[in-house]
């Protein structure tokens, strides 16, 4: 008996198999890109306007929002826990109602994703600038400040000890090159434990450097009753 004859269906199976495990993970993941418009509105940066009065000053916001499969802002936050710069961040949610974004998506079809973004206003002897970059600067020293920072696109489950949750909490998440949740820095505390295990069943778009995936870090606030625990 021809022993390749035998062997040639398990070869044939095992390159299938192969074949299908490597299209699991070259899955084209393409990051909504907050510089760039799809639709008829402009971008952010182009819509954002300097807020009048304050002399020289230098704002910097940690935000986030929800874009949609379309390319629109939803659910927008920025962190300004101790409300110093309230008329700031009115400008950017402003802003976002008269701007959109370059969709999300994977294998070609849009997706809505979570993206983090940071917006920066400084005025100096009356030059005044506006910088958004589509990250929160965590990996700024490897990477420039222009990198997409990683998009969350599988949803947490949501945590019933938020509830009674009396005190904002931060995670702080490094995304590997695969998208996986591979370590989370958070404050100690049942609840902050419960909800950390939520981020590690999730799935990110990894951080993009020059079109390609490189290791990356979010951070997210989770804030009793002024923003409510949902996702995608």
């Amino acid at each position: 008996m021809n022993i390749k004859l035998l062997l040639l269906p398990i070869i044939m199976l095992t390159t299938s198999l192969m074949a299908h495990a490597s299209n699991e993970l070259l899955l084209t993941l393409v990051s909504a890109n907050i510089l760039e418009s799809s639709g008829n509105k402009g971008t952010l940066p182009s819509v954002l306007k300097f807020p009048a009065g304050d002399g020289d000053i230098k704002v910097f916001l940690r935000c986030e929002a929800y874009i949609s499969k379309k390319g629109y802002f939803v659910n927008p936050f920025c962190y300004d826990l101790k409300d110093q710069y309230p008329k700031y961040s009115k400008e950017i949610f402003r802003a976002m109602t008269h701007s959109m974004v370059t969709p999300a998506s994977i294998d070609g079809k849009n997706r809505k994703v979570w993206m983090p973004f940071s917006v920066l206003f400084k005025r100096l002897e009356g030059v005044e600038k506006i910088t958004v970059v589509p990250n929160h600067l965590h990996d700024v020293k490897r990477y420039g400040y222009f990198y997409i920072a990683p998009q969350r696109y599988v949803k947490r489950k949501r945590s019933r000890c938020l509830v009674k949750l009396r005190k904002p909490l931060l995670f702080v998440q490094k995304i590997s090159i695969s998208g996986d949740v591979s370590d989370i820095k958070h404050q100690k505390g049942r609840c902050a434990n419960q909800v950390a295990e939520t981020f590690y069943q999730s799935k990110y778009i990894p951080a993009q450097l020059d079109e390609k995936y490189v290791e990356g870090t979010v951070s997210e606030y989770i804030i009793p009753r002024l923003r409510i625990d949902v996702d995608l």
